[in-house]
């Protein structure tokens, strides 16, 4: 009898602190543009649903930069950032308090940096990370200096404009190596990621197109799965490689204000979404209201409707409806503000 090995999921190695520490790091330069426009000190949002109460409040700086957030249900969880003077994260802390357990637990992440900018070390509750600088290279190397046995290679290659262009990971098992190409306003227009391991490969492909006005039009994603055969013996079947290939692609479009009208996800050729959101906009005495309609496959379809009734025109309230293999939720969610 024969055995096909399972497919490893590509690992994407992140070295920026906003795709490594995303839920605390989460801002984007979108959001930094937009709160230094208004000037938000603090938000707090209070969500609401038939079975609990979630409090999430932030806090930024007069640079917009997060400071402080903190969210609150079953447990409560804060992180507190702090940053160098050219506005580098340089610490968080963490701390969750346990409500069920009644327990509090605290945590620190601390980075430091080279002059120009990249990542020199970081470390986690008293686990450091060293990243070794190649100059001449521009290339990052991830050392463990509290693992001597560590067999891990991490490597991370920059083109003059410190914008990534190649990650390297290996270890015993894996050898995984992704591509970045950018455009000449520097922004991602394709990644190819590479994984293989005793057995097969998986290859995956991503292209972006972005409109005249610089927004996201496509996303196409092309992967390609090859395994070989196993005997029972646990040996590889000579010429057994089967190749598996896959084609999604994503389809944005915005209205002449630049706001989402649609998003669609489709599987190879298929005219048929896999997931589709629509938005649509209506203004009441001045006030707009925006609609978000989420329909994924047969049976999973939500509903939330923003009112920008807050002051400066934004969030006020949103309610959203969900429902998921029959099941409905109801949530309503206040936002309230303060401004330096």
């Amino acid at each position: 009898m024969k055995k096909t090995v399972p497919l490893l999921a590509v690992l994407f190695f992140t070295l920026t602190l906003n795709a490594q520490y995303s839920e605390r790091f989460p801002l984007t330069d979108e959001a930094i543009s937009y709160n230094k426009t208004h000037k938000i000190a603090a938000i707090t949002a209070i969500e609401t649903s038939e079975d609990k109460t979630v409090a999430l409040h932030e806090q930024f700086d007069k640079n917009g930069m997060l400071i402080y957030r903190r969210q609150s249900g079953s447990n409560i969880r804060s992180y507190t950032y702090l940053y160098d003077k050219k506005q580098r994260l340089t610490e968080v802390i963490d701390s969750t308090n346990d409500l069920v357990f009644n327990r509090i637990t605290t945590g620190f992440i601390t980075f430091k940096y080279y002059d120009n900018g990249l990542l020199k070390e970081r470390n986690l509750d008293g686990k450091t990370i060293e990243f070794s600088l190649d100059k001449a290279l521009n290339k990052l190397t991830e050392k463990y200096p509290d693992e001597e046995n560590n067999a891990s290679v991490l490597e991370y290659f920059y083109n003059p404009s410190l914008k990534l262009v190649k990650e390297f990971a290996k270890d015993d098992e894996t050898e995984e190596t992704i591509f970045f190409e950018y455009d000449n306003k520097g922004r991602e227009i394709t990644s190819l990621a590479v994984s293989t391991y005793t057995g097969g490969y998986d290859s995956i492909t991503t292209t972006t197109t972005y409109n005249a006005n610089g927004l996201v039009e496509k996303e196409t994603q092309h992967k390609v799965n090859g395994a070989m055969l196993f005997n029972d013996d646990g040996t590889i079947e000579e010429g057994s490689l089967e190749t598996t290939v896959t084609d999604h692609y994503w389809q944005f479009e915005y209205d002449n204000k630049g706001r989402k009208l649609r998003v669609a996800a489709f599987e190879g050729t298929s005219i048929n979404p896999l997931y589709e959101e629509t938005h649509t906009y209506t203004v009441t005495n001045g006030i707009e209201t925006e609609t978000i309609i989420t329909v994924s496959g047969a049976s999973n379809r939500s509903e939330e409707v923003i009112v920008y009734s807050g002051p400066k025109g934004l969030k006020g309230e949103s309610t959203l409806k969900d429902i998921r293999l029959g099941r409905t939720k109801e949530s309503v969610t206040k936002y309230t503000y303060t401004f330096h």
